[in-house]
């Protein structure tokens, strides 16, 4: 199998069964992948924790979004808080974007997501190049 094929199979089996699905995306080729492939195969929105920064992913964001006629939920992270404890689950949270990230997956939640898929690094990994795979 190819990458392509491999990945394909991982996020049938991931989301097999699920009638809604969240994606944690900000615009990137690997959480993008993820929310398009989703998308195909089941009811599926991108949940975003959005700020600015260098190399900014929002603008691919809006364009992937469109071009699959969703509204991505967009977390500001300003907006997201944890409990006094800083855990989630009883376990220390110590990962700088936690609480963002942590209010993009309750918004999931409430939107009715039964699962919620996150890609991480494909970019660095890629270099920005899907004809890499």
């Amino acid at each position: 199998l190819d990458w392509r094929e491999r990945i394909e199979r991982a996020v049938d089996r991931a989301i097999e069964g699920e009638a809604r699905v969240g994606v944690l995306t900000g615009g990137g080729l690997d959480s993008s992948a993820l929310l398009a492939l989703a998308h195909r195969r089941t009811d599926a929105n991108a949940f975003a924790v959005d700020f600015a920064s260098d190399g900014d992913d929002r603008p691919h964001l809006a364009a992937l979004a469109s071009a699959l006629g969703i509204v991505p939920t967009r977390i500001r992270p300003r907006d997201a808080t944890l409990p006094d404890n800083l855990s989630a689950a009883g376990m220390p949270l110590t990962w700088p974007s936690g609480a963002a990230e942590s209010a993009a997956l309750e918004a999931a939640r409430a939107w009715g997501a039964s699962r919620v898929l996150c890609g991480a690094f494909a970019d660095a990994w890629l270099d920005g190049d899907l004809d890499r795979l």
